[in-house]
């Protein structure tokens, strides 16, 4: 009979291990600041999506702006355009394209651009001038006129001396509670 030697070996083995209470808060610490990491990378990934997304629409964007001027031929810009007063008839002015010469728009003359010229027009004798600036300063004091030409978008031929009767408001009466 043989008899059995012992031997002293090392074998590796994969058993459970049962963790202290301080393991296992520190644990819960370590899971809780990447639980926090995690929500910062899907927060920083979103927010490079959106700013992605954005880039890719503002694009798009621009490829359709472009695409709709190839399509038309044309854009709208502005101009300084050449006006002449008094054309193609009195109190209307003319307006030009500055490159072109081209009439972009005839219009009547503001009451404003009526007054410059009138004024311009007018040689002032002696005595004359405070007679103009006294029926200035008395255009002045009626204000209503020009709110009234500014509403209606046109200069009225005859200027009133009096601003308009206005009728008086009247009460209000009180709504009823019964609906009839």
């Amino acid at each position: 009979m043989e008899t059995a030697t012992q031997a002293t070996a090392v074998e590796r083995k994969n058993l459970p291990y049962r963790f202290t209470t301080d393991e296992t808060i520190a644990l819960a610490k370590k899971a809780a600041e990447e639980q926090s990491r995690l929500k910062a990378l899907e927060e920083g990934k979103k927010m490079v999506a959106d700013e992605w997304k954005a880039k890719i629409s503002a694009c798009q964007a621009e490829i359709t702006n472009l695409s709709n001027k190839i399509t038309s031929g044309i854009e709208y810009r502005d101009y300084n355009c050449i006006v002449t007063f008094d054309d193609p008839k009195r109190d209307y002015k003319t307006l030009r394209h500055p490159a072109t010469g081209e009439i972009v728009e005839i219009k009547e003359m503001t009451f404003s651009e009526i007054n410059k010229r009138d004024q311009a027009e007018l040689p002032l004798e002696d005595g004359k001038l405070e007679e103009a600036e006294s029926e200035a300063a008395s255009a002045e004091e009626k204000p209503w006129i020009v709110e009234e030409e500014e509403q209606a978008g046109e200069r009225p031929e005859a200027l009133e001396e009096e601003p308009p009767e206005k009728e008086a408001p009247k009460p209000k009466k009180k709504a009823s509670k019964a609906l009839f």
